[in-house]
């Protein structure tokens, strides 16, 4: 049973190895370059009423890697904040094993998409489109 002394919201969802801290959007690195326009207006409205769950990210360096939750971020961006509570996972690395995440968020600061600047919102066609146009660049 879990303890009284705890928030209901942070019991709901509690994830092993994690903390929940505000962190400022000029530090969140996004794992997505195309965001739905329709998903990111559903954040803006959750965030509004304040019905919102915490994106998932993980420390890279000195950034933070968007594990889950780039729709909210942009949201919250979009919404004028400068930071956002983040549930801050543990990261496992294992020896002699290439790190996706390291790769792409390295990537993506190089490219300039640190603070979701550069990140398109579109239409879910245009982002699938996107992908699609990405997708046959790399095979």
């Amino acid at each position: 049973m879990p303890s009284k002394d705890k928030n209901p919201a942070e019991r709901v969802g509690h994830l092993p190895n994690t903390v929940t801290r505000k962190i400022l959007i000029a530090k969140l690195v996004p794992s997505e370059r195309v965001l739905d326009q329709d998903a990111v207006k559903k954040a803006k409205r959750s965030i509004s009423s304040g019905n919102t769950k915490p994106p998932r990210v993980v420390r890279i360096g000195r950034y933070y890697y968007v594990r889950n939750g780039n729709h909210r971020i942009m949201a919250a961006k979009l919404r004028g904040l400068r930071n956002i509570d983040c549930r801050i996972e543990a990261r496992k690395r294992r020896p002699n094993v290439s790190d996706f995440e390291e790769d792409d968020c390295k990537e993506a600061v190089k490219l300039g998409y640190l603070g979701f600047s550069k990140v398109s919102v579109t239409s879910k066609k245009e982002k699938d489109q996107a992908y699609d146009e990405e997708e046959e660049l790399l095979f």
